[in-house]
């Protein structure tokens, strides 16, 4: 039998200019039976009758054992579609570099051809560089995607899909690291606060929609109230995590009596961080859906003013994170400096084998004739220059005067000592 309550909200929504794909979905994901939704979506209703609209939303937020029982139940059913979107790219991009790196081999045997060689290189590794950023997005959009489905989607689907959230997915999260950075100049606990407000913008962007801006904001809207519930659920699945860790380490260190360097250990280790990686997004993603649910739909609207503050303090993050090194760089001057350093190792030379030349002269009453005469005597070894090619050259006047200076490096001329 029909559920008319269920048909007159369907009506509501078409007239709002809902599709029906949009509304089975939020029907779904409020625990709707699939087969009372397509009743209700092939019942016309008289659009003349009054409509009172009843959709049952969630009572509470997810306790942990109900966020977790919640979370194993889509790790099962999605564990493999998130595993295959995880390896594949990962495989391909694995390819791509190897490829990459043979193209760079062949480019660099070429070596006659100069600057060439250099500029090819170059370019090659800038496009492979942005190619693999916007690859690397395209699969993160596409897992993300995977999870916010109301049902499983096929590998492909899930990039089909994907591909038009590439670059808004990316403003967002310049705009959000921006933001953040900015909250870490402002002494770290807005950083701390930003990220709990912000952290769900990429689901945002996936199931409502909201580009830049918007999307921080909606996500803000939904943690706003549950901050410390956030915190809370993130807190426990950390020490979960971390308690599972240490289980893993009594067992192949202590019991097994195995090196942490250990193959086998090293392989389960990776084995766990994966599944516990996939396991996480889950979570977040049921976190996220639980708040969504209990907030309910809203229109939202984001204040010039909230706009503004938040582009300052972006914007005060990225001048400040890339900036202030800037700043500090030219203010060190770090070619001065290096200047400095060589002059000062050209003096401390040009001070020992003057010293060690007197030393010389004192005892023997003659000056040698090449600066190698003073080892290991007079000198442990022959000071090297700072510069690359040139060599010491040493000339004595006839009033005793000793001059070390720096010559280009041939056999002729190294380590010669002049007296006039």
């Amino acid at each position: 039998m029909v559920n008319l309550q269920l048909a007159e909200y369907v009506l509501k929504r078409r007239q709002n200019g809902d599709a029906d794909e949009t509304i089975k979905n939020d029907l779904i994901s409020n625990q709707w039976n699939p087969e009372i939704i397509a009743e209700a979506l092939g019942t016309p209703i008289n659009p003349n009758e009054h409509i009172r609209i009843a959709v049952p939303q969630p009572s509470h937020l997810f306790g942990f054992d109900e966020l977790l029982s919640e979370t194993f139940r889509m790790f099962k059913d999605r564990f493999f579609s998130i595993l295959l979107l995880l390896i594949v790219p990962g495989l391909l991009i694995g390819i791509v570099v190897v490829l990459m790196g043979i193209v760079v081999g062949l480019i660099a045997a070429l070596s006659h051809l100069g600057s060439v060689t250099t500029i090819v290189s170059v370019t090659l590794m800038v496009l492979f560089g942005v190619v693999f950023i916007i690859f690397q997005t395209w699969c993160t959009i596409a897992v993300i995607t995977s999870l916010c489905s109301s049902e499983k989607i096929s590998f492909s689907e899930a990039f089909k899909r994907s591909w038009k959230n590439i670059f808004p997915f990316i403003l967002i999260n310049i705009l959000l690291c921006a933001i953040v950075l900015g909250g870490m100049v402002l002494l770290i606990i807005p950083a701390f606060i930003f990220s709990i407000w912000f952290n769900f913008s990429n689901f945002v962007l996936v199931t409502d929609g909201d580009r830049g801006f918007n999307a921080l904001m909606r996500s803000r809207e939904y943690v706003k109230g549950h901050g410390w519930f956030v915190i809370g659920r993130y807190l426990l699945m950390g020490l979960l995590n971390l308690a599972i860790y240490l289980i893993m380490f009594v067992v192949f260190s202590v019991i097994l009596k195995m090196d942490s360097n250990s193959p086998i250990y090293g392989i389960v280790s990776s084995l766990y961080s994966l599944v516990s990686s996939i396991f996480v997004l889950c979570y977040s993603f049921k976190l996220y859906a639980n708040l969504r649910e209990v907030r309910g739909k809203f229109d939202l609207q984001v204040s010039k003013k909230s706009k503004i503050v938040f582009s300052i303090i972006g914007v005060f993050g990225i001048m400040f994170t890339f900036g202030l090194p800037i700043v500090v760089l030219l203010s060190v001057n770090p070619l001065k400096q290096l200047e400095q350093a060589k002059t000062s190792v050209v003096k401390l030379n040009q001070s020992q084998i003057t010293k060690a030349i007197e030393e010389y002269y004192s005892d023997k009453q003659i000056y040698p004739k090449s600066i190698n005469e003073l080892v290991p005597e007079y000198l442990n070894t022959i000071p090297s220059s700072p510069d690359k090619g040139l060599c010491f050259t040493v000339s004595i006047t006839s009033s005793k005067e000793i001059f070390v200076d720096y010559v280009k490096d041939t056999d002729a001329v190294c380590n010669i000592v002049t007296v006039e």
